[in-house]
């Protein structure tokens, strides 16, 4: 390692020699514009270079948005000249039959109470409603306070008791 703690390798003496004599070289000046070389590029890469042709694609989005700007006109035109609907009014008259048909006669199904039709009541209670109405009007805090024993709790079994004293080791 070199005493600069850097992982630098010594160069050996022919490569030392070569390095000297290039850094004694003075830089030779171009005869590049670089400025120049940058337009030149942009303009070539445009197409708008004298006898460089432009391509066809070039020319797609002006003109679809020349059609497009020619449709909208022409939209407008047909929009503000346009001639109010005339309003015709038409008389419907609809002719009842002398005799009343009767309606087809509709086949008897017997109704199927399920499990589910007979748990749900057709409305609501009346006490679910005026709770309903109660909180809507005056907020939740306009509740009634309910005693302790209407309130439900937790329904243990014994194997859920006895799960969480192995749980807790008592």
């Amino acid at each position: 390692m070199s005493e600069n703690n850097t992982s630098e390798h010594k160069l050996s003496d022919d490569l030392a020699a070569v390095e000297a004599s290039l850094a004694a070289l003075p830089p030779f000046p171009s005869g590049i514009d670089r400025d120049r070389l940058v337009y030149l590029a942009g303009q070539a890469a445009a197409g708008a270079l004298p006898g460089t042709k432009r391509r066809p694609a070039g020319w797609l989005w002006p003109m679809a948005t020349a059609a497009s700007l020619l449709v909208a006109a022409a939209l407008g035109a047909m929009l503000a000249v346009r001639s109010q609907p005339e309003i015709v009014e038409r008389l419907v008259v609809v002719r009842q039959p002398a005799e009343p048909v009767a309606p087809a006669p509709v086949a008897a199904h017997p109704a199927v109470e399920t499990p589910l039709a007979r748990s749900r009541p057709s409305r609501p209670p009346a006490e679910y409603l005026r709770l309903r109405d109660l909180v809507l009007s005056r907020g939740v805090d306009a509740l009634p306070e309910t005693s302790a024993k209407h309130r439900p709790g937790p329904v243990w079994r014994s194997s859920d008791r006895k799960q969480i004293e192995r749980l807790l080791g008592s």
